[in-house]
């Protein structure tokens, strides 16, 4: 760990308060495990820092220019661990104290937030008005709007709702420099130029620091329902387009490996979860279509509505990402595929790994071609010729293969994803 200079602290205290600064060395286990985990080297930075107004942020950035401080960027921290390595850091900047929501425009379905909320904080002081911000990111607990946007992190409601760039109305950023800059507005209809949302969202934080956002809402559903097809590779390639093609406005359509659908499958299974939402009326009628195609497929279905809706989306969340990174070993990968070739690839690469003794956990939204995979061999590291088999899956289905997260053969630590934090 590096030293804490006496010095620095001087200045860091000067500059934003004493309560804002801690030393590394004084937070929890866990946070320091995290941080170093997303080191190359063995040295801890310092010092963390916490500004508590935009005005004492301005103020840190100006310095860091000044001084050339190494910064990581982070929220509460929850995919620290996520995007490429850094090393020599000389501070982390954690904008987890600003949190408040600065305008939320009802009638416009608009909220204007600061970038350290967490989603599950600006969901829950939504909900009052009947509407909520529609994405399904990693850790939607912990993460914060300006940690999702920084690693583009959408999840499966994409299918129905877009891409989260394209919720993005406004965005204030502050340059490595201290100096602000903005693009977009408070409107929906709005035009600013460069469209700088699309290029900040999932930059890792290596363009600036992401300070203010205005997101554009929906309205809140007040029925939902899950319904759960499982069965073998060859039913479910036929399931997927037939799903996919019809007249049917699923929110979210999720193809699930064996080990993901496990406790509502037979072995070797393959799960496809539709999520219906809207009137009953609505929610009945496309559950009588849905569960007419499944007869017609022969495959088994099971339904999950009110708490088991919850609970069976709580589950998914749980296997996909384990509540530490916990688990020693763990691969995180996000990659890419033609959709016409969803089911084929899942299959091809859930039995790839059950030859090699390893366990996977991939969900994929056959609807965009993208998806999210966990890997681990109990007892072993994993090689990277093991991994580049699994790239090479995607890539013949004419996608990609990134790790976000991975510890390779010799503890050498792999990962790739964007640039991290500000020089």
């Amino acid at each position: 760990m590096v030293i804490p200079s006496p010095e620095l602290f001087q200045q860091l205290t000067t500059l934003v308060g004493t309560e804002q600064v801690c030393t590394v060395a004084d937070l929890e286990a866990a946070a320091q495990d995290q941080i170093r985990q997303l080191l190359s080297t063995e040295d801890l930075p310092a010092y963390r820092v916490c500004p508590q107004t935009i005005a004492d942020l301005k103020a840190l950035m100006v310095a860091a220019h000044q001084h050339r401080w190494r910064l990581l960027i982070c929220g509460q921290g929850s995919k620290l661990r996520w995007g490429g390595l850094a090393c020599d850091l000389d501070l982390i900047l954690s904008l987890q104290n600003l949190n408040q929501v600065i305008d939320h425009d009802q009638a416009d379905l608009t909220v204007t937030v600061q970038a350290g909320i967490t989603l599950k904080a600006l969901q829950q002081q939504l909900a009052p008005s009947q509407q909520f911000l529609a994405i399904d990111p990693a850790y939607k607990d912990t993460a914060t709007i300006g940690g999702v946007l920084a690693t583009g992190d959408t999840g499966g409601l994409r299918h129905r709702y877009g891409r989260l760039r394209d919720m993005c109305l406004g965005m204030t950023i502050l340059r490595a420099d201290g100096q602000f800059a903005k693009a977009g507005g408070r409107v929906v209809k709005n035009v600013a130029g460069y469209d700088l949302m699309k290029l900040l969202t999932g930059s890792y934080g290596s363009l600036g620091v992401i300070t203010e956002v205005t997101l554009r809402l929906y309205p809140l559903p007040q029925n939902a329902r899950t319904m759960l097809f499982t069965g073998n590779a060859s039913t479910m390639t036929r399931a997927v387009p037939q799903i996919l093609n019809s007249t049917l406005t699923p929110i979210g359509v999720d193809l699930l490996s064996p080990r993901l659908v496990a406790a509502w499958a037979e072995a070797d299974q393959l799960g496809l979860a539709m999520r219906i939402q809207g009137s009953v009326a609505s929610i009945a009628e496309q559950g009588n279509r849905i569960e007419a195609m499944g007869e017609a497929l022969q495959l088994d279905l099971q339904v999950f509505e009110a708490d088991q809706y919850r609970d069976f989306w709580q589950q998914i969340d749980q296997q996909l990402w384990p509540a530490s990174a916990e688990v020693e070993g763990t691969i995180l990968c996000k990659f890419g595929l033609l959709p016409v070739q969803a089911t084929a690839v899942l299959d091809k690469m859930h039995h790839y790994c059950q030859t090699q003794g390893m366990s996977c956990w991939i969900r994929l939204y056959p609807g965009q071609g993208t998806g999210v995979m966990r890997l681990q061999a109990p007892g072993r590291e994993m090689a990277v010729e093991e991994i580049e088999t699994l790239r090479s899956h995607c890539q013949q289905a004419q996608g990609f293969l990134t790790l976000l997260v991975a510890r390779l053969l010799s503890n050498r630590l792999l990962r790739y994803g964007g640039m991290r934090g500000l020089p």
